[in-house]
């Protein structure tokens, strides 16, 4: 399953965003973020006041859903920092 979504650092400092997971079921994955210069996906920074693309991606096995159904999950993604930030999101079937 993969989110993808816009993350914006409100902060003065770069960051990084270092963990992503659901939070029921648990299960932890990776969160990656688009260089904007090379499209390149990747461990790279969140610049200071500025908005990039990021994906967050979980691979289970067993399915934790029925096949053909969307999923709605809270996935959390944690900076460098140790934030937490959790969001609803609906898994569509691809």
């Amino acid at each position: 399953m993969r989110a993808r979504f816009h993350a914006t650092n409100t902060g003065i400092d770069p960051i990084s965003l270092v963990e992503a997971r659901l939070t029921r079921p648990a299960v932890d994955g990776v969160v990656l973020v688009r260089d904007p210069d090379s499209d390149d996906w990747g461990s790279g920074s969140l610049p200071s006041r500025e908005l990039m693309s990021a994906e967050a991606s979980f691979f289970t096995f067993p399915p934790i859903h029925a096949p053909g159904a969307n999923l709605v999950a809270d996935v959390v993604i944690v900076d460098n920092l140790a934030r937490a930030h959790r969001r609803r999101v609906v898994f569509n079937p691809y």
